[in-house]
């Protein structure tokens, strides 16, 4: 059980990020009005915000080589033609392996030891943004079922 300093801390990290604007949120949003007027091109879009989010360097390096064979996962469904719930399911599993994985432990240093906020801080992003593409898959997913 955490001690009142301790969830004094995690309650001052989450507040934080609840205040912030989370501009890869925003594209997502972008996306999902896109979908209205041209679905393919939303389509793209998505493709694309999957591959700043997931492909990049920096969450390569967060992952630290812990979430590999998810992110391949995901990789080998978005390339492919179909758009199908095999990509919904990678993306779950990613967060779950994220979760799991990086965060929780991160979360566990940030408490008990000395990891700099803004390292969690960041960390918390890509979880915010493996659940953005989850989210617009989904919404994509309603619009569309015949497609999926």
């Amino acid at each position: 059980m955490p001690t009142r300093e301790e969830l004094k801390k995690i309650r001052g990290l989450l507040e934080t990020l609840t205040l912030r604007k989370h501009p890869f949120l925003e594209k997502c949003a972008t996306a999902k009005v896109l979908a209205f007027s041209d679905f393919d091109g939303a389509i793209k879009q998505y493709r694309s915000l999957a591959n700043q989010a997931i492909f990049g360097q920096q969450f390569q390096k967060q992952t630290n080589g812990n979430c590999t064979s998810s992110i391949e996962e995901v990789r080998k469904n978005l390339d492919g033609e179909s758009f199908g719930k095999e990509l919904l399911g990678a993306l779950k599993g990613l967060k779950k392996d994220y979760l799991e994985h990086v965060l929780q432990p991160a979360v566990k240093t940030y408490i008990t030891q000395d990891l700099p906020r803004s390292e969690l801080e960041i960390l918390y992003e890509y979880a915010l943004n493996i659940d953005g593409l989850i989210e617009v898959y989904q919404f994509f997913s309603k619009m569309r079922k015949d497609s999926f």
